[in-house]
């Protein structure tokens, strides 16, 4: 978007009459845009993938450099709103890339209800002015592994790597927003990253022979005198097809009650520390967690997986008993927020596949 004091459209380098100080900072920019597009073109040129991302409206798309590298038709837009990918705001972003697999990828929309007021500074009770497009700039764990997958077939079809990730995280592009305002930002980025990986099929080998459980359908398991095998525990909320007793282990936010599966999903990550405690996890191990969710559907088995997994098998044996609620997830992905700057390349396909 527009800075009036330094860019507009018509002159997306810097304004003509812009002071001595002002013009070397915005050439310090420009080269700093014009040296990761030099990259890009690079790995482009030389069969690597790449990509960069902006909001839709940022003048580094009209950037000269920019769009010559645009106009040569190697280079595809994929647009998004990144509440589609479980974000609590609604941020029109662009990705500009090169990978053919996430060309077949839907550009997704938002049409979900909003707050009028999401994007305005908030004062705490300090009086400290807090603003939201700080933790908004940070991409969400499902925008996060929809590139990881999609990164991961062009890198398999180009022979880089084997294919790890067997499918997509959900998106979601209705349903209610307003109630995720008073979720903690860190919920659908830092804290989904492990539950969200499980989801696509990421849990390592050594985690299940270390006693992890995992995420199985209730028809998968189910026995032919409607009963479930040992090591296989009910976590759902029941159903009239197999009238399995509910468990300790459900989910306390209900889909059509409480929200949407994206929704009570989101719900029961920020508050789970409520309903169990670290001790009750040992029951988890060596089980398999049956619910009715589908695969492709967020299900809060996957978040008691990745907590056991958070805890039990990856974390020292002496550190374990300090371990807190705030300290479960283990990586995240930040987004720089400088209008003129694009994201790194993806310099080794490889390390996108095997993460």
């Amino acid at each position: 978007m527009e800075d009036p004091n330094h860019y507009v459209y018509t002159h997306p380098r810097g304004l003509p009459s812009l002071s001595v100080a002002d013009r070397d900072r915005v050439e310090s920019d420009n080269q700093c845009s014009d040296f990761l597009l030099a990259i890009q073109d690079v790995l482009h040129c030389n069969g690597r993938g790449a990509f960069r991302e902006n909001p839709r409206r940022s003048l580094h798309w009209v950037d000269p450099v920019e769009a010559f590298l645009f106009s040569q038709g190697s280079w595809h837009d994929y647009e998004y709103d990144a509440c589609c990918f479980l974000a609590t705001r609604r941020k029109a972003q662009t990705i500009r890339h090169n990978i053919e697999a996430m060309q077949k990828l839907p550009n997704l929309i938002c049409a979900h209800t909003h707050d009028a007021a999401e994007w305005r500074p908030i004062r705490s009770s300090h009086k400290a002015v807090y603003y939201p497009s700080r933790e908004e700039s940070e991409y969400t764990a499902a925008l996060v592994f929809t590139i990881a997958v999609s990164c991961s077939f062009w890198a398999t079809q180009h022979g880089f790597a084997k294919l790890r990730i067997s499918r997509l995280p959900p998106a979601e592009c209705s349903g209610d927003r307003v109630s995720w305002m008073k979720l903690p930002a860190d919920t659908f980025r830092a804290k989904a990253m492990v539950s969200t990986a499980i989801q696509v099929g990421l849990l390592p080998p050594k985690a299940v022979q270390q006693g992890c459980p995992c995420r199985v359908h209730v028809n998968d398991v189910l026995q032919s005198d409607i009963s479930l095998p040992a090591d296989v525990i009910y976590v759902g909320y029941g159903h009239f097809k197999h009238r399995l007793p509910v468990s300790r282990w459900v989910n306390p936010f209900k889909v059509g009650v409480d929200g949407s599966h994206a929704t009570v999903f989101m719900r029961f990550l920020a508050n789970w520390g409520k309903f169990h405690d670290w001790k009750d996890f040992q029951q988890l191990q060596g089980k398999r967690l049956a619910c009715d969710c589908l695969p492709q559907e967020p299900c809060h088995a996957d978040i008691l997986v990745a907590l056991y997994y958070e805890h039990f098998c990856t974390v020292p044996l002496r550190s374990r008993t300090n371990l807190t609620a705030s300290r479960i997830c283990s990586f995240s992905y930040h987004d720089p927020s400088n209008h003129k700057s694009s994201h790194s390349p993806i310099s080794d396909p490889l390390a996108v596949s095997d993460s």
